[in-house]
């Protein structure tokens, strides 16, 4: 039995095993095959009108000559019975030994199993598919197109019939939703639709799936929803507000959540209750241990919806950091929105600062260091709090905990307007940066690091930097007034930590530190120091040491024994590389740093701590190796225009092999460097100094990654997973070694393995990768709903997407969709975002797919040159890819495949 799928994805198997794929690169012969599987009625067809479908411009004889070699090929790739005859003049497919899944899908609407039709229905018939001087055979094709996509939705909308009659209004709003995604401008669906989610309770969603049609309406027909529409959103705003002015008491709430989770928690008690949220002790059943349930306050929750709500704690849960509260479970029972977080036993930093006013400055200076590095991390990933302060940091066992991620992202999405009308404000006025309390609101973590200087100001001051008898008030004064010395009400403050403090709270966002860490970095070093001010103990700053890391004399006896955080152990080094163990504190801690999750603050860090080390030894040649990478990683990864980190990558790798020209390490920095934009990815030279380090030491796992990842950009695919795999021998635990082997083998086509690969890693070991290789293998798979889902929960998360790969990769999808002008956009923003980072040339390949797909080849063999010449000079992917069958047979890119597979059969050679 062959079966061919025609809706979304192409694909053509035998259950026999016999090699079909040949005719997925034939367009015309593929084109005849699936008008006989698809064609209604179905059943035989006269040679004569195949002869106009296909071969409008041959005459009758070389039509028919033609049409007989497709005949040929047909059977000769299916079997010999696959096409059947009746006489002379007709022919058709054996439907007992093809299997179409057009057929199928028409069958199963014919029988009102509209699960099942829905199920079939992927996508498009023929998605992308055209062939040209075959004008019959087109205005056949966008005639079923049509015809099927109505088809599809008249089956959702009797799905949506189905559930509803049975009070199944979460599953008749999944129907009604997916009726909407095939007929956009179905505006009674739109109704239908909110409607379901108003009954249900989920009024925030309701009014969030009308203002995305009328923005939809807006953009491109320059009109407005009907008044029937307007009329039932003023309806749902009314029930809204209605539903949120009798507030629940605690006891009401316990009571709903006892019986709404009895089978996973026993709520006991109320702990606390803030402006937004109410919180819960309870047990843990089924862990047996502690936890805290945060409860949103009803109106909150009816502003921000149960949907978004679950979709902002979703991101947030990602967050694993040692000075994040975790969360453990989300949900919505009774109408209430929830999520379970640990139980902390200690108490919130409001607590303390109620007590006691004021803290110890090396304390308050800990607990700076313990939020700056939380909210390094987390701004590394693109999130940001947006209401640090002290009732969201969280004190136990000495270490702070910033708590709220989730909250905060919601409340924000929900937007001012529905917030308005419950009285809820977004931010704290205490806290809130002068960008953060202007009317467009728009922040970024610079935003964070100024609430947490007025976090840091109000445990050295006693209160916060500025305060009033209202909120605008407040935010005014963030806005104009200067901030008062704290050395005015509290002397013994090193002058240092002030300027970090005052420098934090800077008016302009580009006036203050970088990033989280250059703060709390800042904080610590003067604290460090006897300020001309100082009246402190001689042991202060050997305390406010603790914990930062091992002692200098603890690291320098450990030299000879194997690396603190290191991952692996080393062979015993008879002489240590430095002999001032203080850097090489600092230079193991920076490559704890690098080996953790590929973040643009933990990059940071890691600078930091190999310059420091450098800076007490020169001569410390790895430590100079160390931070010629971190540099490369930065300025490939981060900051491709800041030419100076460039520089200073190329002088530290150059000193570092001065230093020691034996050094593993050495010639591993000088690979990467030589693998990148600013030497237009010199891959033979780069491969040469990784083997060179690897040949020095056969155990660096970080060569062998670099090594297998230049075999798979230049598409030595097999040698690429090699070396991969000895990467996670060396390093089992290496996400980004073991997310290039699902990208090897998602470059061989093999895009169900490379997906079940990518679900083992970690998206945040280094997202925007992950999240483009997981979108581009669901689209292969003809998966084209689950691939934007990702698409659109990445850029909402990351609006930035450096490198522009995740947005070029929803091209990919909008140009599947046919949806130019979409598509257009998107490589627009793309080019724009990517241009000089190190991985631009996935973007790059990524506008030439979506080009190949609207069947502008020249456009898509120029960006396949450019994806090329960019360092991804990939021959069997270019040679295999689907997604480019629509310009395969165009000169230029039989040109442009040669050159490229000359290349290639070169780097084999050589490599």
């Amino acid at each position: 039995m062959i079966e061919l799928r025609l809706l979304g994805r192409l694909s053509l198997t035998s259950a026999d095993g016999r090699d079909v794929r040949a005719l997925l690169g034939q367009p015309r012969r593929l084109a005849l095959l699936a008008y006989l599987a698809a064609a209604t009625p179905p059943g035989f067809h006269r040679r004569d009108s195949l002869l106009a479908f296909f071969w409008p411009e041959l005459d009758q004889e070389h039509a028919r000559a033609a049409l007989r070699q497709a005949l040929h090929v047909v059977r000769d790739a299916l079997g010999a019975d696959a096409v059947a005859s009746r006489g002379d003049d007709e022919i058709g497919l054996d439907i007992d030994q093809v299997s179409c899944d057009v057929a199928a899908f028409g069958r199963a609407i014919d029988r009102e199993q509209f699960r099942e039709a829905l199920d079939l229905y992927r996508g498009d018939l023929l998605e992308g598919f055209f062939i040209s001087d075959a004008p019959e055979f087109e205005r056949w094709l966008e005639t079923e197109r049509t015809r099927l996509r109505e088809a599809a939705a008249r089956a959702a909308r009797a799905l949506v019939e189905h559930y509803e009659t049975r009070s199944n209004l979460t599953t008749a709003a999944h129907w009604a939703r997916r009726a909407i995604e095939l007929a956009p401008s179905d505006e009674a669906a739109v109704r239908r639709l909110i409607s379901l989610l108003d009954r249900h309770g989920d009024r925030a969603s309701a009014l969030e799936a009308y203002e995305g049609f009328a923005r939809r309406v807006a953009e491109e027909y320059d009109a407005e929803p009907a008044a029937e529409t307007r009329a039932l959103v003023a309806a749902v705003r009314a029930r809204q507000r209605a539903a949120v002015s009798v507030p629940l008491l605690p006891m009401d709430i316990l009571a709903r959540l006892r019986a709404g989770l009895a089978n996973r928690y026993r709520p006991e008690r109320e702990l606390a209750r803030g402006r937004t949220a109410a919180v819960f002790l309870a047990h843990d059943l089924r862990h047996d241990r502690p936890v805290a349930i945060k409860v949103l306050h009803p109106e909150l929750a009816a502003a921000v919806g149960a949907e978004r709500f679950l979709r902002e704690i979703q991101l947030a849960a990602r967050l694993q950091h040692p000075h994040i509260v975790a969360l453990h479970d989300s949900g919505e029972t009774d109408g209430l929105l929830y999520f379970v977080m640990p139980y902390v036993a200690g108490e919130s930093l409001r607590a303390r600062l109620k007590r006691e006013r004021q803290l110890p400055i090396p304390e308050a200076i800990r607990i700076t260091g313990d939020v700056a590095q939380a909210l390094g991390y987390a701004h590394g990933l693109g999130v940001v709090h947006r209401d640090i302060k002290p009732e969201n940091i969280l004190l136990e066992d000495g270490h702070a905990l910033v708590a709220d991620f989730g909250i905060s992202r919601a409340i924000t999405a929900a937007g001012s307007e529905r917030l308005t009308e419950t009285g809820i404000a977004l931010g704290t006025p205490a806290y809130m940066s002068p960008e953060q309390g202007a009317e467009d609101g728009q922040v970024d973590g610079r935003s964070d690091l100024y609430a947490l200087g007025c976090v840091a100001y109000e445990m050295l001051a006693g209160a916060p930097p500025f305060t009033g008898p209202t909120a605008q008030a407040v935010l005014a004064r963030h806005a104009v007034d200067p901030v008062a010395p704290i050395h005015t009400v509290r002397e013994t403050v090193p002058p240092g930590v002030e300027r970090a403090v005052l420098r934090a709270l800077a008016k302009v966002p580009a006036d203050r530190y970088p990033g989280a860490t250059e703060f709390a970095q800042a904080m610590t070093k003067p604290a460090l120091e006897q300020g001309s001010r100082g009246r402190l103990s001689k042991n202060w700053g050997a305390r406010l040491a603790l914990g930062v890391g091992l002692s200098a004399a603890a690291t320098l006896a450990l030299l000879i024994g194997f690396s603190v955080g290191g991952g692996r152990e080393r062979p015993h080094l008879r002489t240590p590389p430095t002999g001032n163990a203080e850097a090489y504190d600092l230079y193991e801690r920076a490559n704890v740093f690098l080996k953790q999750r590929q973040n643009r603050a933990n990059d940071s860090v890691a600078i930091t701590l190999f310059e420091r080390a450098v800076a007490l030894d020169p001569s410390f040649a790895a430590a100079q190796a160390g931070l010629a990478g971190a540099y490369a990683l930065w300025v490939g990864e981060f900051a491709p225009e800041d030419t100076a980190a460039l520089q200073r990558a190329q002088v530290a790798a150059e000193k570092a092999l001065r230093l020691d020209p034996n050094l593993a390490e050495a010639h591993q920095a000088q690979a990467r460097l030589l693998w990148g934009p600013s030497n237009h990815f010199f891959h033979e030279r780069a491969a040469q100094e990784d083997r060179r380090a690897l040949a020095l030491d056969p155990n660096m796992d970080r060569a062998h990654h670099n090594l297998g990842n230049i075999y798979l950009h230049i598409g030595l695919l097999d040698e690429a997973v090699v070396e991969l795999q000895k990467t996670l021998a060396i390093s089992p635990r290496s996400d980004n070694a073991l997310r290039r082997i699902a990208e090897a083998r998602a470059f061989q086509g093999r895009y169900d393995e490379a997906l079940r690969i990518l679900t083992q890693v970690d998206p945040e070991a280094n997202p925007p990768y992950w999240y483009y290789q997981m979108a581009l293998a669901l689209l292969h798979l003809g998966r084209s709903d689950s691939a934007s889902a990702l698409i659109q929960s990445y850029l909402k998360a990351h609006p930035e997407d450096r490198g522009g790969v995740v947005t070029s990769a929803r091209a990919v999808w909008f140009a599947l969709a046919g949806n130019r002008p979409a598509a257009a956009r998107d490589i627009q923003t793309a080019v724009q975002k990517g241009k000089g980072y190190i991985h631009f040339h996935h973007a790059a390949y990524h506008i030439a797919l979506a080009y190949a797909l609207l069947r502008q080849a020249d456009s898509a063999i120029h960006w396949l040159r450019q994806a090329a010449e960019g360092g991804f000079p990939c021959y069997p992917l270019f040679a295999s890819d689907p997604f480019l069958n629509n310009v395969r047979n165009d000169p230029g890119f039989m040109a442009f495949l040669s050159e490229q597979k000359a290349q290639w059969e070169r780097y084999r050679r050589t490599l």
